[in-house]
């Protein structure tokens, strides 16, 4: 909606500054090589985070690992992700997504690895299903597969 904005007032011929007070999304930062200093966001892309989100996972993991049983059980995580383009947030949530599960390192073996093990799994909620919610689903998770830690967008 911004770059659709910024993009209006330059087809114009007008020079408008624009203060984004969220993160900045792809396509603002793609806007910002030719914006002429004009469009400014408060906060960082949401690669930014992907390092903290990777080390609460590594952090989680010492934690588990040294109040059970002596550390032989592995870590098991799930991930709850909205699949609806229209949520507010969706680009901003589907690109810190894209940039957490690549560097979530855990059990000694990537995100990938632990998946094909049954110890990381992904639960989708689509769009069309009006019944489901990040709760809800993240109640399923508990029932499914007992993580000890949910990557999820937020409480519904």
């Amino acid at each position: 909606m911004l770059k659709t904005a910024f993009q209006t007032t330059v087809g114009e011929d007008k020079n408008v500054f624009f203060l984004n007070p969220g993160a900045a999304n792809n396509d603002l930062i793609d806007l910002s090589r030719t914006d002429k200093g004009l469009v400014w966001s408060m906060l960082g892309p949401p690669k930014d985070l992907a390092d903290g989100y990777a080390n609460l996972v590594r952090r989680i993991e010492t934690y588990i690992r040294s109040t059970s049983d002596a550390g032989t059980t592995p870590l098991r995580v799930a991930v709850v992700l909205k699949d609806d383009p229209n949520e507010v947030d969706h680009q901003l949530l589907t690109e810190l997504y894209g940039a957490v599960e690549p560097n979530l390192f855990f059990n000694a073996a990537s995100a990938a690895t632990n998946q094909l093990g049954g110890n990381y799994r992904e639960f989708h909620i689509n769009a069309g299903d009006a019944g489901a919610t990040v709760g809800s689903i993240t109640e399923q998770t508990r029932r499914g597969c007992a993580p000890h830690a949910h990557l999820r967008e937020r409480r519904q």
